[in-house]
């Protein structure tokens, strides 16, 4: 009953998202303002990854375009520039590689990071993949390619840039936001929980495409609540996971032509674009809503789940179970051999 609910819930919100969201803002008049902040952007060169890194340059950010080719890279990174220049700006962007589905770029990026002692107001983990239709597959690193890249690459990212977070949420005294950024989805929902005795999906016929998709994007939900329950409450920073809403981008390319062709045709009057699919990722990255800041120990505090109305809105269940929470924290330590000093142990709950 509860998958039934969760589909039948996922088609409504599918189907209805723009008749839902007609009243919001466009993705210019989310948020607020980023001047003079650092923001680090996973997957930035197509779909709501460059939306998100337009904006913020936009904004006047220094936008760090972290991705796997440079090239692609460096032709946003030029449209960006010299878009800025049109407008008298003067933008500051930069090229990192970065292959969040390898732990061992992951670390690179990281360790040049760490060697620079550079600031780093925002991470935004926008990178992650949806093989739709495909057999199962595994990172070099032996991780299901779903959970590797849309979880357990960005968890690394997270926890080895983190003290670079809270060290400069500790220095900056003109108000600006540190956050950390992880795009979900509503689909979490029809995960029925999270199978802790076969994470990967390596069970005979255990695997679909759409079920270990949906897992990973419950554990970047999971990851975010059990983040914001283990860091200190005057740490200055704030974690979320956000819904863009069903956004019309490439996530069918790994489908046969025709069925490629027939998605859009038949989706693209529900489907948002890249730009409005960018807004609650935005909004959580530079709003001064105080329901990003806000702890304790209740779930209602534990939650920071943005919809793509760029409301704090119930995830599933098992999102917030802190249980579940815990274990795939400590899960996802040792998958990726997250060093001891980069850690942090939960609080005491009663």
């Amino acid at each position: 009953m509860d998958l039934l609910g969760g589909i039948i819930d996922v088609a409504f919100d599918v189907f209805f998202q723009k008749l839902h969201l007609r009243n919001l803002p466009a993705l210019k008049d989310i948020g607020g303002p980023v001047d003079g902040c650092t923001c680090i952007v996973t997957g930035p060169t197509s779909g709501i990854g460059r939306e998100t890194a337009a904006v913020l340059v936009r904004r006047n950010a220094h936008v760090v375009l972290a991705c796997r080719s440079a090239e692609r890279g460096e032709k946003l990174r030029k449209e960006l520039y010299d878009e800025g220049v049109k407008e008298g700006r003067k933008p500051t962007l930069e090229v990192q590689l970065l292959d969040v589905a390898s732990l061992e770029s992951v670390r690179s990026f990281a360790k040049s990071w760490q060697q620079q002692e550079r600031p780093l107001h925002m991470l935004i983990n926008n990178a992650g993949i949806f093989s739709m239709g495909a057999e199962r597959s595994m990172t070099e690193d032996g991780f299901e390619a779903h959970m590797g890249t849309n979880h357990l690459g960005p968890f690394l990212l997270t926890m080895l840039l983190l003290p670079n977070l809270r060290q400069t949420a500790r220095k900056s005294n003109h108000g600006r936001p540190v956050r950390i950024v992880n795009v979900s989805s509503k689909m979490h929902e029809l995960a029925p929980g999270f199978d802790t005795a076969d994470p990967h999906f390596g069970k005979q016929g255990a695997y679909s495409s759409l079920a270990a998709y949906n897992r990973s994007k419950l554990a970047q939900i999971l990851f975010t609540a059990e983040l914001r329950r283990r860091l200190p409450g005057d740490c200055g920073m704030a974690a979320a996971a956000v819904h863009p809403g069903e956004v019309m981008t490439d996530v069918v390319r790994s489908l046969p032509g025709l069925m490629q062709s027939a998605y859009r045709f038949f989706m693209r009057p529900f489907c948002l674009t890249p730009a409005q699919g960018a807004r609650s990722s935005i909004y959580c990255a530079t709003s001064r809503d105080p329901i990003l800041t806000e702890r304790g120990q209740s779930m209602e505090a534990d939650n920071c789940y943005f919809g793509a109305g760029c409301r704090c809105q119930s995830p599933s269940k098992h999102a917030l179970d802190p249980v579940l929470g815990e274990w795939l924290w400590s899960w996802s330590a040792d998958m990726v051999k997250l060093p001891a000093k980069y850690d942090i142990k939960a609080h005491l709950r009663s």
